[in-house]
């Protein structure tokens, strides 16, 4: 039980100076995740691997704090590796050059050796079992650099510009809603929000916000609370509003937003992080009464977030505007845009 503490006390030794960070933000009245334009899912440079979790998190509010458009990041070990040299840090920049992520390991007790998790994975139930008294999870925190502070990296290979078009935000919406099976009521109340007793989801009609990412993030946002629902995740446990679970669940669903925004390239609008910020009093009391709920908001955020990119096929229906032939844009115009009109001669821009 003491190695136990130990290892809890030092966690959260490592883990405060984020929490810190986020409580001098929200103090400011500024909320740190939400910013209004589109970030993309931070990457590590030399394993092609996206960052999960709470280095996701880690990462995007590092970005958004010192303006890196560039997602991909490394150790200094990869970049030398791979021929890069990292930069001089500038003596006019303030803050952290790298930053400190985490990295979970297996540990072995008695061999006093490093496991990858894969090769557990391999493992015969009853291998694990014979382990399971000397496995252990460990931290081992590394320090990544991003790629604008990388001397020989290569140009970012941005990918084409999605031009997206309010139908493919449709689709998601109704992919979202059949395979969730989840009511979604338009127009009827002059307030967005989930009604768990009810499993629906109420919105504004959409003329009634200031731009169409403000309805999109909003709408996004509730249907995030709705993932909570006992048929889906279960994590809702009868939050009542005003009350602190309430306030830990808008925690949940404003970085679930901050997640999905990113696999939509749907950036926060001004006006969805001007209605959040009266939650940032809430916020600061749950974060002072225990920092630790930062990081369980952060995974349960992770986990709704992939549930509504599966569930809305987000995948699929993005990856499509990418690559669409001329063909299925006069297609899509056809259906979308000139129902009951024969498409004639028409300027497509691809």
């Amino acid at each position: 039980m003491s190695r136990m503490n130990d290892f809890l006390t030092k966690l959260k030794e490592q883990r405060q100076p984020l929490v810190d960070q986020i409580l001098d933000s929200l103090k400011k009245d500024q909320i740190p995740w939400q910013q209004p334009w589109i970030s993309s899912v931070p990457y590590n440079a030399s394993t092609q691997k996206r960052y999960t979790g709470i280095n996701r998190f880690i990462l995007t509010i590092a970005s958004m704090k010192y303006g890196y458009s560039d997602p991909r990041w490394m150790t200094f070990n990869q970049a030398t590796n791979a021929g890069y040299k990292i930069k001089k840090k500038p003596e006019n920049f303030v803050g952290n050059y790298g930053i400190r992520i985490e990295c979970w390991k297996l540990y072995n007790s008695e061999t006093k050796k490093v496991m990858n998790f894969s090769d557990y994975e391999k493992l015969s139930d009853e291998e694990k079992e014979q382990l399971k008294d000397v496995l252990f999870w460990r931290n081992y925190p590394a320090t990544v650099f991003n790629a604008e502070n990388i001397d020989g990296i290569e140009p970012l290979n941005l990918r084409k510009k999605i031009h997206i078009k309010d139908n493919v935000y449709e689709k998601i919406v109704r992919t979202l809603q059949e395979n969730m099976n989840l009511s979604i009521d338009i127009g009827h109340q002059s307030q967005a929000f989930y009604s768990p007793h009810k499993d629906t989801v109420s919105i504004p009609d959409p003329l009634l916000f200031k731009s169409i990412e403000g309805y999109y993030s909003t709408l996004f946002h509730e249907i995030a609370h709705a993932t909570g629902h006992p048929a889906r995740l279960d994590r809702l446990n009868n939050a009542e509003f005003g009350s602190e679970k309430y306030a830990q669940e808008e925690l949940i669903a404003e970085i679930t937003s901050m997640f999905f925004g990113q696999e939509v390239q749907l950036p926060a609008s001004e006006e969805h992080i001007e209605n959040h910020q009266a939650y940032i009093q809430s916020w600061i009391n749950v974060l002072n009464d225990d920092p630790n709920e930062l990081y369980r908001a952060i995974k349960a955020a992770d986990k709704a977030s992939d549930y509504m990119v599966k569930n809305g096929n987000v995948e699929k229906i993005m990856h499509s505007q990418l690559n669409r032939t001329f063909e299925q844009v006069l297609k899509e115009i056809q259906k979308d845009i000139l129902p009951k009109q024969e498409l004639r001669c028409i300027r497509v821009k691809i």
